[in-house]
């Protein structure tokens, strides 16, 4: 055991002491509370990771300036043709870089375009079932022509849930369940195997 002084008189008292031997106060050493210790083993984990942190920063910052430093010297030793050679291709990849943004760009809109379609006409079908309410999209697939390939659960008329299906294209062409020969038809030809998006989570 060890000593310590009293927190009430000054005394050297044992840490095991529950009272003082010579004022009598109780408990005469002062100890940590659990929660100041909780503090502290938090605030020294966050001065570890802190100073981890900042080490792999010095470290990146070294590499950085180290890489940068060959580089300028690679830049040095070129000669001039070859500069001017490699200032062309950095801008014929830049060049080709905002070119596939633009691409990018017009994709992103045209498929947006394409889902607005298929949006309307959907609720369009929809509407037009006996019982709205109870379709519910299994799957919906758009196709790069804008074609939307449709499965749904529905009530049909003896109010049993069926699976059913609907293809709609941009050109006016439509075909559903309702005459399964001409579904088949039109579906394979405009929906089977043939590239495009899931959309099914864009009609949940």
């Amino acid at each position: 055991m060890a000593i310590k002084s009293c927190r009430e008189c000054g005394a050297d008292v044992s840490d095991g002491a529950r009272n003082c031997p010579y004022c009598g106060i109780k408990d005469p050493i002062k100890r940590m509370s659990f929660f100041i210790k909780l503090l502290i083993f938090f605030a020294i984990i966050f001065m570890l990771a802190t100073a981890d942190n900042m080490q792999r920063d010095i470290e990146k910052q070294r590499i950085s300036k180290e890489e940068n430093a060959k580089e300028q010297a690679r830049i040095a030793a070129l000669t001039p043709e070859q500069r001017d050679a490699e200032e062309k291709k950095k801008k014929a990849e830049l060049a080709a870089k905002e070119t596939e943004k633009k691409k990018q760009e017009e994709r992103e809109k045209d498929f947006n375009r394409r889902l607005a379609f298929a949006r309307v006409i959907t609720d369009k079908y929809k509407e037009s079932l006996k019982n709205p309410s109870s379709f519910q999209i299994v799957s919906a697939f758009l196709v790069k022509d804008g074609t939307i390939c449709c499965r749904y659960r529905a009530t049909n008329s003896f109010n049993a849930i069926v699976l059913e299906a609907f293809v709609f294209t941009p050109d006016g062409k439509y075909s559903s369940s309702a005459d399964e020969d001409k579904l088949i038809s039109l579906w394979n030809k405009r929906c089977a195997n043939i590239k495009g998006t899931d959309v099914t989570d864009e009609f949940q």
